[in-house]
């Protein structure tokens, strides 16, 4: 029985003191291979939005305030937001599930990704990551958004990096396959996918899933701004091409109206358990900031799939990507 108030939740996790934004991110995994999923929160803007990122195991006793989190992660200096995006996933093959933190203000907003491999000593620090990837330029804000997937179709879990103010707000999205050898710099990304036009903020969110049901993991990228911020989503298939431009996207999906933000969050999930995975897309400037949420259905003949489509509605949405 999930209770109706958030008072009265099982377990209640207090940040350190104001203006920390503690719980501004959050992601999942077993972060200290005890074969049980812990808990990761990230705090953006601790110590003058330094940042820091917490982990919470599950050994049976959750500490009730970050201060007392079982690892806490430092970012390397002021303004450089670290913690504002976590994604979770084995970056290095080795069977154990790593931990990934952004922190897209760092050093004018260049923006930094931090890989903290799950090898039984986590550090404290940013400056200590395992691998860190450095956007391209100032006012990229690369790290804003984060997932993890298998987009090679390598058996292994790869990275994906968003970059909403890449080339005046154009946006960009970047793969980092986990083939033994991380890049270090963004420039030199496996995979890296522009948006159509400036102030789109494409890559302002990511989410992954396999949205066309031929068992291969595929990527969706928001740029919430898209043509006076009705806005759009993008659906990448992993079919062995993936493409560089998000105007040649295999699916695009744009908002109802100006003003209306949608594609600001993405997540996945089965949300008719069909054993698919559908796509929900976020879109909070709908009809003056009401709101709404759409779910887009996976359906059998996903491999039908359109150029273009428009979506239609708060959780109504047929999203099975074929012409109606």
């Amino acid at each position: 029985s999930i209770p109706t108030t958030a008072a009265t939740a099982d377990v209640i996790i207090t940040g350190e003191t104001t203006n920390n934004y503690f719980g501004n991110s959050l992601t999942a995994g077993d972060f200290n291979a005890d074969g049980k999923t812990d808990l990761a929160v990230g705090a953006w803007g601790y110590t003058t939005n330094t940042g820091r990122t917490y982990l919470f195991y599950n050994d049976g006793s959750i500490p009730t305030t970050a201060a007392t989190a079982d690892v806490i992660i430092t970012g390397e200096t002021t303004s450089n937001s670290f913690g504002y995006s976590l994604t979770a996933g084995d970056f290095n093959a080795d069977g154990k599930t790593d931990l990934a933190v952004g922190a897209w203000g760092y050093s004018s907003s260049t923006g930094r990704t931090y890989l903290f491999y799950n090898d039984g000593s986590i550090p404290t620090t940013a400056a200590t990551a395992d691998v860190i990837i450095t956007g391209e330029t100032t006012s990229n804000y690369f790290g804003y958004a984060l997932t993890s997937g298998d987009f090679n179709a390598d058996g292994k879990i790869d990275l994906a990096v968003g970059a909403y103010g890449y080339s005046t707000n154009t946006g960009r999205a970047y793969l980092f396959y986990n083939d033994g050898s991380i890049p270090t710099t963004a420039a030199t990304a496996d995979v890296m996918v522009t948006g159509e036009t400036t102030n789109n903020y494409f890559g302002i969110s990511l989410t992954s899933g396999d949205f066309n049901a031929d068992g291969t993991t595929d990527l969706a990228v928001g740029a919430y701004l898209y043509s006076s911020s009705a806005g759009r989503t993008y659906i990448f298939y992993n079919d062995g091409s993936i493409l560089t431009t998000a105007a040649t996207a295999d699916v695009i999906i744009t908002g109802e109206t100006t003003s209306n933000f949608f594609g600001f969050s993405l997540t996945s999930g089965d949300f008719n358990a069909d054993g698919k995975t559908d796509l929900a897309v976020g879109a909070w400037g709908y009809s003056s900031s009401t709101g709404r949420a759409y779910i887009f259905i996976t359906e059998a003949k996903a491999e039908e799939s359109v150029q273009q489509m428009k979506s239609k509605g708060t959780f109504k949405a047929k999203g099975d990507f074929r012409v109606k």
